[in-house]
């Protein structure tokens, strides 16, 4: 049994402790509100790997063996806001991965085998601000599959060949301020 004095813990580190799975001691955390399990060696999550952790507006799962991502990851994390899973192996992201990540404003998925952009980025993260997808292996950027309140994106140190599509335009004089870090490679075919 977990001693009553972690239940109002709200920031924990775990970093580098070779956890294959994340523990499931979490899931009485219920105030947490930052969750550090970084350079472990956890291969997969699902939903129920963060039951009962509503209140955590931060994750970092970096440098783990995480190939892909549970449908619906946000079901348990509705107030998450910050999404850390670069340098994993990541290689695609389902259609459903996103739903129910409305208040999503960080998405870092930075050194991992992406090919693509998930499609669904647009329509499942209407908040997002930050996209880090650099370092990936990414083909073919359409802009009208990124969200419309995207401020900032990296797509650095990918093979990108084809930039599709017009970029989204917000605000009152119809410009958008989105900074782009542009692709690293010049073989572009616009």
């Amino acid at each position: 049994t977990r001693p009553k004095s972690c239940t109002s813990l709200q920031d924990l580190g775990l970093v580098g402790n070779q956890f294959t799975t994340v523990p499931e001691a979490l899931q009485g955390l219920a105030l947490l509100k930052t969750l550090d399990i970084g350079e472990n060696l956890i291969a997969s999550i699902s939903n129920d790997s963060f039951q009962g952790l509503g209140q955590l507006y931060g994750l970092r799962i970096v440098g783990n063996r995480l190939s892909q991502l549970p449908r619906n990851l946000c079901d348990p994390l509705k107030r998450l806001r910050v999404l850390n899973l670069a340098s994993n192996r990541i290689a695609k992201i389902g259609s459903n991965t996103f739903v129910g990540c409305p208040d999503l404003r960080v998405l870092l998925l930075n050194t991992n085998s992406l090919e693509e952009i998930p499609t669904s980025l647009a329509s499942q993260l209407g908040s997002l601000l930050w996209l880090n997808v650099s370092e990936n292996r990414i083909k073919r950027l359409n802009y009208h599959l990124l969200p419309s309140s995207l401020e900032w994106i990296d797509v650095s140190h990918n093979v990108i060949e084809v930039l599709n599509g017009a970029w989204p335009t917000t605000g009152a004089a119809g410009r958008n301020s989105t900074e782009v870090i542009p692709p690293s490679q010049h073989h572009l075919r616009l």
